[in-house]
C-alpha cells in the first residue's frame, strides 16, 4: 500500500503568516515596551508553530515507516 501524502501542501499550510514574525520583533523590544499581551500573544505563537512541526513531523515518520515496509515486501518478493 502506497502512501499519498502531499507533503507539499503540509508545509504550505504550515507557513508562518506574519504574527510570529512581528511578536519575534516584540520580543527583541526593551521590556519597558512590550506588554503582557504582546508576550502572550508570542507565546501562543510559538506553541501554535510547535504543533505544526510535530504533526510534520509525525507524518513524515509514518511515510517513512511505510517506505520501509514497502521495500522490505519488495526485497521478500524478489527473494527465490
Amino acid at each position: 500500500m502506497a502512501v499519498s501524502l502531499d507533503l507539499g501542501k503540509l508545509i504550505h499550510d504550515s507557513k508562518p503568516d506574519g504574527h510570529l514574525i512581528t511578536n519575534l520583533k516584540v520580543a527583541r523590544m526593551t521590556p519597558e515596551y512590550v506588554t503582557r499581551k504582546d508576550l502572550e500573544n508570542l507565546k501562543a505563537d510559538i506553541e501554535t508553530y510547535l504543533g505544526k512541526i510535530r504533526f510534520l513531523t509525525v507524518h513524515i515518520i509514518d511515510i517513512l515507516a511505510q517506505k520501509i515496509k514497502d521495500l522490505q515486501a519488495e526485497i521478500r518478493s524478489r527473494e527465490p
